[in-house]
């Protein structure tokens, strides 16, 4: 094994856990040493795929195997206690989304990452989507102007196995982490409205309408609809853009708003100024986004880059989702 590189260990080898082991594979600069699922039989079979050995106890993998950092891909209610297990071992950590629903473990895991020196970031992985970082830099330079509104749906795709949490904290949270990363404003408000239309123990409908201080936001998620969507839309008062996750895709439109058109009395003229609006379609150069986000982690540790998803953001987000969850 070469001394550079970075020995990492997957917790979990469900559908996440399973990717993650792919992309490790991929990286140069990292190498997949282990993994571990109480399902040995999972386990054993990405093991076998990926060359690594396993575990059915991430405490045996954590003492035989002592990695660098791992990735924590197990049900969202396990969080706390593994990624603290880790820490304490001075083990970097990437931890799926969400990294806890209760913001105390949250504070208690940040001080412990800071007490140990190691690296701990959560998986909101459409951070990493390229046209996202794309819209990023585009608003960055004030090319949308002031943002005004942005809207996400987030729809479709019900899960196998249920979760052990909704989509409120399962699926929102990723759109609420999305808007602050976009305009680096928090919540002054949330309306959450849930809905149980085919579980009876968790919601897998829910919408969220936002206030932010100079902008406002609206959420759709569920796990209903019969098509897979995944879309976000930013409204600003230099222009428009739509996001679509799935296929990496930006189209951008200018505006061309002239406040004293609205008094116009010709509304085929009107209609013929906006009525077909030019649309550019950004070039995008497409990657995983998980890759890229494991990559991230791997080049924080090496001292090489910044994580791109601090837990203090995170912090700040999953408390808000918490106060307003009812």
């Amino acid at each position: 094994m070469e001394l550079d590189k970075c020995k990492v260990a997957v917790i979990g080898t469900g559908n996440i856990g399973y990717h993650h082991c792919r992309n490790y594979k991929r990286i140069n600069e990292a190498v997949l040493i282990a993994v571990a699922d109480k399902d040995i039989r999972k386990a054993m079979e990405v093991a076998g795929e990926f060359e690594c050995d396993y575990y059915d106890s991430y405490e045996e993998l954590l003492n035989k195997e002592q990695p660098i950092a791992v990735s924590v891909c197990v049900p969202t209610r396990s969080h706390y206690e593994i990624v603290k297990e880790c820490l304490l071992r001075g083990i970097h950590v990437l931890v799926e989304k969400p990294i806890s629903i209760i913001p105390d473990e949250i504070s208690e895991l940040i001080t412990l990452a800071k007490k140990k020196g190691v690296r701990l970031t959560v998986g909101h992985v459409e951070r990493f989507n390229p046209a996202l970082q794309k819209l990023k830099s585009i608003i960055d330079e004030g090319n949308l102007g002031e943002i005004t509104n942005i809207m996400s749906r987030r729809l479709g795709g019900y899960p196998s196995k249920l979760t052990d949490v909704g989509v409120y904290y399962d699926l929102a949270v990723h759109d609420l982490d999305i808007f602050y990363y976009l305009t680096q404003q928090l919540p002054e408000q949330l309306k959450v409205h849930k809905l149980n239309v085919f579980s009876k123990d968790i919601d897998d409908s829910t919408t969220i309408f936002i206030e932010y201080p100079h902008c406002s936001g609206v959420i759709q998620v569920n796990w209903i609809t019969p098509v897979k969507i995944r879309q976000l839309a930013v409204t600003g008062t230099r222009g428009y853009a739509e996001v679509n996750y799935i296929n990496q895709s930006l189209s951008l439109y200018e505006t061309n708003v002239n406040p004293d058109d609205f008094v116009e009395k010709d509304f085929r003229e009107f209609l013929r100024k906006y009525g077909n609006l030019a649309k550019k379609e950004v070039d995008i150069v497409k990657e995983e986004p998980l890759y890229l986000e494991l990559c991230n982690f791997i080049g924080a540790i090496q001292e090489k880059e910044q994580l791109v998803v601090k837990t203090s953001e995170i912090y700040k987000t999953m408390k808000i989702m918490s106060q307003y969850d009812h």
